[in-house]
């Protein structure tokens, strides 16, 4: 998924073409390596005690999939693209910003070079039936609507389904208090589970309620994120506490169904990407095991292309250290992405990280062994090293303004209206620094 807006963010900045195609049969095409045999088919005429030799894959070989993605590069390659070694999912052209995404038997293409373009189409309607999808408007059940400057993802049907499927449940659990935001007052814990729930709560479909909301949040709702990665704490057990919680979310989308995430072109934008980067941690949130809870997004024109609510494996002694950590996990991301960056040949502007822990920040900059630090595994040490190598610039945030305040912990409703314009792109970021 980040991968895919990644390249919708670069179609924004650069104003580059998406088209959308189709491959039928694609797991036919695969050439197989081994050496496999079948039986006939059921009404197949066949000599007894004879079988067949099967040359192409067919749908249901564990190794459909892999050798129908060889055969698809194999093709593409021809053309002059190469797979990015960052992101094995997407290729790209070394002399052209022209940029192929792969999705099982849907591709997605991503140029303004329309000589390219032809060549690549050419290519596939020589080796497969292929269906020209035109403009890329629907990509795995979410929604693109592109407008001059500016692209909305959004999954407003997924949305309406999943409202369908679940409202009846509200009924059997009523919830009284207001659903300006999903999250829940109370934080969700294990003593909430009862030893013998009632038939009521057992007849819930919680798993599936938050495997529903997991896609969701994953794709266009970072909004809803914290709640959603707290209900799948409790797969195992839940209780009513759970189900209120989980209500309260299914409600919450109800009135917004078609918000979605929007990435706007920068006014005068001189071919050089701004990276601007949010990190937070909630310090010993959890009642249960007392760990912290990191967030995180990386936003690239006025929109979030990456995001991450995690409970950490490990205690943190302080919010210094929590905070610190939340650091090195969304340093490895901006990493990531600047590779991805290097590799397809795309300038950026050295990455900003906003953190509101100026102890984390001195930290990070501060090469001095403390007494109170010396005890924090050396994974943790890697935002150091990129400050260190001018990978990434530090920056002091007021509480307020950190996006990322939302992937911790369940702020109040006015905080939530206040942060959310910011997160999903409709507004942009203005900072002083």
């Amino acid at each position: 998924m980040r991968s895919f807006r990644t390249i919708v963010m670069l179609a924004v900045a650069f104003n580059l073409d998406l088209n959308q195609y189709d491959i039928s049969n694609a797991f036919l095409n695969g050439d197989l390596e081994e050496e496999i045999y079948m039986e006939y088919p059921p009404g197949y005429p066949g000599e007894e005690g004879t079988c067949l030799r099967l040359l192409k894959g067919l749908y249901g070989l564990k190794q459909a999939a892999r050798i129908w993605n060889k055969a698809l590069i194999k093709v593409l390659n021809q053309a002059g693209m190469k797979v990015c070694k960052t992101e094995p999912g997407i290729l790209y052209h070394p002399t052209e910003l022209c940029l192929v995404c792969l999705h099982v038997d849907d591709i997605t293409i991503a140029t303004n070079n329309k000589a390219l373009q032809k060549k690549i189409e050419d290519l596939l309607n020589e080796n497969f039936l292929v269906k020209n999808l035109g403009k890329l408007h629907q990509f795995v059940g979410i929604e693109i609507v592109r407008d001059k400057n500016r692209i909305t993802l959004k999954q407003t049907a997924y949305a309406d389904r999943v409202w369908s499927r679940f409202q009846k449940w509200l009924k059997v659990f009523q919830r009284k208090t207001t659903d300006k935001s999903p999250n829940f007052s109370e934080k969700l814990s294990k003593l909430d589970v009862p030893a013998e729930s009632t038939d009521d709560v057992l007849e819930y479909p919680f798993p599936s309620v938050v495997g529903s909301l997991m896609y969701l949040v994953t794709a266009t709702r970072p909004d809803m994120l914290h709640s959603v990665v707290q209900l799948a704490r409790f797969m195992a057990g839940w209780g009513e506490t759970h189900i209120d919680a989980a209500n309260k979310a299914i409600k919450y989308l109800s009135r917004t169904k078609s918000d979605g995430i929007v990435y706007t072109r920068p006014p005068n934008f001189n071919g050089k990407l701004k990276i601007m980067c949010f990190s937070d941690s909630d310090w010993a949130g959890c009642p249960d095991t007392r760990r912290s809870t990191l967030g995180y997004t990386i936003m690239v024109c006025g929109g979030p292309i990456s995001w991450k609510s995690q409970l950490r494996k490990t205690l943190a002694h302080s919010s210094c250290e929590a905070e610190y950590m939340a650091l090195s996990e969304v340093g490895r991301e901006i990493i990531w992405l600047c590779n991805f960056l290097d590799e397809i040949g795309v300038e950026y502007e050295t990455p900003q990280l906003f953190c509101d822990s100026s102890s984390a920040i001195n930290w990070s900059e501060d090469p001095i062994q403390h007494q109170r630090t010396k005890h924090v595994e050396l994974d943790y040490y890697y935002i150091r090293e990129m400050v260190a190598e001018q990978k990434v610039k530090l920056y002091k945030i007021h509480t307020k303004e950190n996006v990322s305040d939302l992937f911790t912990k369940n702020v109040d409703g006015k905080t939530f209206a206040y942060l959310k314009p910011f997160l999903m792109g409709w507004k942009q970021i203005k900072l002083e620094q």
